[in-house]
């Protein structure tokens, strides 16, 4: 190497063929400045002949894979989580290299996405159809991933399935050059007991055995509640009808003017539901014409977990079931 840094190579002949041009880390363009020397010598009286030429070479700009981290994240069921602000993304080759589009993929149908877009002003929140995207580009790498961090998501309602999304940065070079990382994301939906609905009411005449219809449904989407049990509270002096022999393993439990009915281990909700709705009945006392009202709480339970996580296992309602008397 001399003093103004440049370094000379002497190689022999046979050694022409390996010779090769490792650029700066980085680095593309137009590389000049070099020149190669080739020297002749006779061998008879060692009489020498130099020749020389310059030697250029072009290097084509190559976009340097980008870095994408994408940790899991958490929520509960119907519960909003940012996320966006988690996703890490390194530009290896700063300099030459920037971010132009981020792409977030593979949402489940019914889930809600919310974020600014990258006028910084705009908010967008949608309901995604299944395996929904969002895309930002449009702006600077700046604006890209000042939107990419507001991006928040509502699993699809009542469930408590895990989503896995996909996260594609797309890098450009010089010149155009452009390279794309993809990276999943977890995001784990804890369940939470939705509990049922209940509706239902009753009328018959006066000394008549009065049917009491008791609509219940489940809430839950996933099918991952079943129901715990069904409390049935009727005021003084009436009396609760239903099967001596309850059905389908049902059970019973009597408190005062309660009646807890309970499901077996193998009632299936939809057993539990027309049990409910078909075989309850109420009467009140003799010669009485009195409406009257009865308190009907009905609870559920996540019993069948999609990802084991479960912020809420139990939850219940309750309602009133009016009864219309017809004098006679």
């Amino acid at each position: 190497m001399s003093s103004d840094g440049t370094k000379t190579y002497t190689i022999t002949p046979a050694l022409v063929g390996d010779v090769y041009f490792l650029p700066p880390p980085d680095e593309s363009g137009h590389f000049a400045g070099m020149t190669i020397v080739a020297i002749a010598t006779e061998s008879s009286n060692g009489d020498q002949e130099t020749a020389s030429a310059p030697i250029q070479v072009l290097v084509h700009p190559v976009a340097d894979p980008v870095d994408v981290t994408a940790p899991t994240q958490a929520t509960n069921e119907d519960t909003a989580v940012t996320f966006g602000d988690d996703i890490d993304i390194v530009v290896n080759d700063p300099l030459t290299q920037s971010i132009t589009q981020v792409v977030v993929s593979g949402f489940p149908g019914g889930t809600r996405v919310t974020y600014t877009a990258i006028d910084g002003i705009t908010v967008v929140s949608t309901v995604m159809l299944p395996g929904g995207s969002v895309t930002f580009d449009g702006g600077t790498e700046a604006q890209i991933r000042a939107a990419l961090a507001t991006l928040t998501l509502t699993p699809p309602l009542h469930t408590d399935q895990n989503i896995t999304i996909s996260i594609t940065a797309t890098t450009e070079d010089l010149g155009g050059v452009t390279d794309s990382q993809t990276m999943p994301m977890t995001i784990t939906v804890a369940a939470v007991a939705d509990g049922p609905t209940i509706a239902g009411s009753g009328i018959n005449d006066e000394d008549h055995v009065i049917a009491l219809p008791i609509a219940v449904a489940r809430i839950d989407a996933d099918g991952s509640e079943h129901y715990d049990f069904a409390e049935i509270t009727v005021p003084s002096g009436i009396a609760l009808i239903y099967p001596v022999a309850l059905p389908h393993g049902i059970t019973v439990a009597i408190s005062g003017s309660t009646f807890s009915f309970k499901p077996g281990a193998a009632t299936t909700p939809a057993q539990f539901e027309a049990f409910l709705a078909t075989d309850i009945q109420v009467q009140a006392p003799a010669d009485s014409d009195m409406n009257f009202d009865v308190s009907v709480k009905v609870g559920t339970i996540e019993s069948v977990l999609s990802g084991g996580e479960v912020a809420l296992l139990r939850q219940d309602a309750t309602a009133t079931i009016p009864v219309v008397i017809r004098p006679v």
